[in-house]
């Protein structure tokens, strides 16, 4: 994505901050004339901006910050509080990821440790089958001495 030339960011930044104050004094105005249900209308006469200016995302905060229009009942949520939430969240947010690496390690370090006696228990068994084999090779030995001696193979 091209990035904006820093001259017409700033022209853009002055155009916005210049509509804001339109809509303000506006506001102000209309307060101090004991108006107390400004509509939109009023405004864009008093502002001479057009309609679509108020579906600006700054304009519409300046609307809900002085509770004009639609925003008359809605709650104001400062933009300061969203700034803190939003630090809490990214702070909750590298917590959790640093609890789940930490977990993830712990698991890996318990992998490692279950497949070393894994390891370890499969080198058992195999001694094992080897001394089992030898034995088995002994007993048949004895078998057949036994039956040299006549002394029979039951057990």
């Amino acid at each position: 994505m091209r990035k904006l030339p820093k001259s017409l960011m700033e022209k853009q930044e002055k155009q916005r901050l210049e509509s804001i104050n339109k809509v303000q004094q506006a506001i102000d105005e209309l307060k101090s004339l004991g108006y107390d249900n400004i509509k939109t209308g009023m405004l864009i006469e008093r502002t001479g901006l057009s309609r679509a200016t108020f579906s600006k995302p700054h304009i519409i905060e300046v609307l809900k910050d002085n509770k004009i229009g639609r925003f008359k009942d809605a709650k104001v949520i400062k933009r300061e509080n969203h700034e803190k939430n939003y630090r809490n969240m990214v702070i909750m947010i590298e917590n959790e990821l640093q609890k789940s690496h930490n977990k993830a390690r712990n698991l890996q370090k318990d992998l490692d440790a279950k497949k070393l006696r894994i390891e370890t228990l499969e080198v058992a068994l195999e001694k094992e089958k080897i001394k089992n084999q030898k034995l088995i090779g002994e007993m048949q030995i004895l078998y057949k001495k036994l039956k040299i001696f006549g002394l029979g193979t039951e057990l």
